[in-house]
């Protein structure tokens, strides 16, 4: 049902093929795969994965040194983050780590307030535990990377819409482009009492690229009920795309941001790999336009009706949904 879009960051030009799939897609979805030909990514995305892995394998009290809340940066441990508050009994069973651009103190750039910063990198463990060199250097390439996809894919969005391919680029100047990392326990979803893998909700942003293994989970909803996602795995540089609120505000609905969520199931498989197949790994980036971007109903998308959704800074809407996200855990 959901349709593959192909992309090749060597190539200048777009598949008109690919641009009326991608079109299709977010007008009836919100949802599709991304193919991304580029060697490069292809054999990063197992790094990235091993060194995921790796980093929320260490105990509890070692990952909990490193996070930066004021900036949304670094680990955020299981249940911290509460993403349907109105089912969730508690919060998501999941554990993550985010990574943005690393902006330095003596940057130009550098302004907390609006989330421009340092990274928060693991430093001063056992090499055998981890390599935080290696684990840095690693997470700065993938996040480089995706960049330069999200800036290629944004260029496709445009034309999607009958645009100018570089319709998007001014907004795109300096992203708020973020890497997550993300693990889920083997705890088994519960809805009926309120316990999900990851609550409904639909992402803030411009679009999300999600990079997973081969574990299912993901849902979406469409035409009232929940639709199950296949996994597509990291494999072969594919990834599941969604769209974000910003997107729908700016195309006035015409492209949709979709309620989805992570449903956590038991493993049908009792052999000595279960417990690694059951916990769940996947590796989303949001790419999100620059702090400042106000986001509004683009000319052509307004129809006869006008515009639907009032204007948004793109940073303040971001902070705003942060803090609800977290607001239960820090309360």
């Amino acid at each position: 049902m959901i349709p593959t879009v192909r992309l090749n960051l060597s190539q200048s030009s777009f598949n008109a093929r690919d641009v009326e799939l991608l079109r299709n897609a977010c007008k009836s979805y919100g949802f599709f795969y991304l193919h991304v030909q580029d060697d490069e990514l292809k054999r990063l995305l197992p790094r990235v994965f091993e060194q995921s892995e790796k980093f929320f394998a260490l105990p509890i009290e070692i990952k909990k040194k490193f996070s930066d809340g004021i900036m949304n940066r670094g680990y955020t441990a299981m249940e911290e983050e509460t993403l349907d508050t109105e089912k969730q009994s508690k919060g998501d069973t999941k554990e993550g780590y985010y990574i943005a651009e690393d902006v330095s103190k003596d940057d130009a750039r550098y302004n907390p307030a609006k989330l421009s910063g340092p990274n928060v990198y693991p430093t001063n463990l056992p090499e055998e535990n981890l390599d935080c060199i290696e684990w840095k250097r690693t997470m700065d390439l993938y996040h480089s990377k995706m960049k330069q996809v999200g800036n290629s894919l944004a260029r496709l969005i445009a034309l999607a819409l009958d645009l100018e391919e570089s319709y998007f680029d001014e907004y795109f100047q300096n992203p708020l482009a973020v890497l997550r990392l993300l693990h889920y326990s083997d705890e088994k979803s519960d809805i009926d009492n309120g316990v999900y893998g990851c609550g409904a909700h639909s992402d803030y942003g411009f679009v999300t690229l999600l990079a997973t293994d081969d574990n299912p989970g993901l849902q979406i909803y469409l035409n009232d009920e929940w639709i199950d996602v296949a996994p597509i795995g990291y494999a072969n540089s594919t990834f599941v795309v969604n769209l974000g609120d910003m997107l729908e505000r700016w195309t006035n609905g015409l492209f949709k941001s979709t309620l989805h969520r992570v449903i956590i199931k038991t493993n049908e498989t009792d052999d000595l790999n279960s417990k690694r197949r059951r916990d769940r790994y996947s590796i989303p980036f949001f790419y999100e336009p620059d702090f400042d971007t106000l986001v509004e109903c683009i000319s052509t998308c307004e129809g006869k009706g006008g515009a639907k959704y009032s204007p948004i800074k793109s940073g303040e809407y971001l902070l705003n949904k942060y803090h609800q996200t977290h607001s239960d855990f820090n309360s």
